[in-house]
């Protein structure tokens, strides 16, 4: 059977679950990356992924997320802008969009956001 820890081969290097020229699996890397605090693993990745698809709403939206850790607040918000460009569906990219126009004295604006968010999804 499978041995607990057994190495397949790096992550990226096309070997086991990762397709490196997949979206769908280069955003989820960088989603588990953000989630463990991996920001330069992360924006490696998504700088991938913007080069394979660069109208990717998710892949802008993970951008945002790096800029935003790393307190980048106008990169984050163009970032989560060209999210809502590319789909104007994604309740938090407004949400994170309106808390990026907080920090940076936008308070009307980041309201408006806010309230779209929320129409977006309720819960």
């Amino acid at each position: 059977g499978p041995q607990l820890g057994r190495q397949r081969g790096p992550i990226g290097s096309g070997q086991g679950v990762l397709n490196p020229n997949n979206i769908a699996s280069l955003t989820a890397l960088a989603g588990v990356c953000l989630a463990v605090n991996e920001r330069a693993a992360a924006a490696a990745t998504i700088s991938r992924a913007l080069a394979l698809a660069p109208d990717d709403a998710n892949v802008h939206f993970l951008q945002g997320e790096v800029w935003r850790e790393e307190n980048r607040f106008d990169l984050a918000a163009e970032s989560y802008r060209r999210a809502i460009e590319t789909d104007d569906t994604l309740h938090n990219a407004f949400y994170k969009l309106g808390l990026c126009l907080m920090e940076l004295g936008q308070r009307e604006a980041a309201l408006r956001l806010f309230r779209n968010a929320a129409a977006l999804d309720p819960t």
